[in-house]
């Protein structure tokens, strides 16, 4: 082996590890994502989940109430156009 094989070795090794570096710096970066995406989905999900938590009532009457409330806003809303 002459000393320009040597160079291109080395040069070639130098390269691979550059960019085995820089495959794991994505790798850090991807994960660091994922677990970024992982909490805002939890939060999200508690948030939606919390207010059928703190009442102790069962989920289809809750669905129930909501749509009670939902067509009385409505009522209400229509009424006060049609009055005017």
């Amino acid at each position: 082996m002459d000393n320009q094989d040597r160079n291109e070795i080395a040069l070639s090794a130098e390269v691979l590890e550059q960019k085995q570096q820089e495959i794991e710096l994505k790798e850090k970066e991807l994960a660091e994502k994922e677990s970024m995406i992982k909490k805002a989905e939890d939060r999200i999900a508690k948030a939606k989940y919390n207010l059928y938590d703190k009442i102790d009532v069962d989920l289809s009457t809750m669905d129930k109430m909501i749509g009670v409330v939902a067509l009385a806003l409505v009522a209400a809303i229509l009424y006060a156009i049609v009055s005017r």
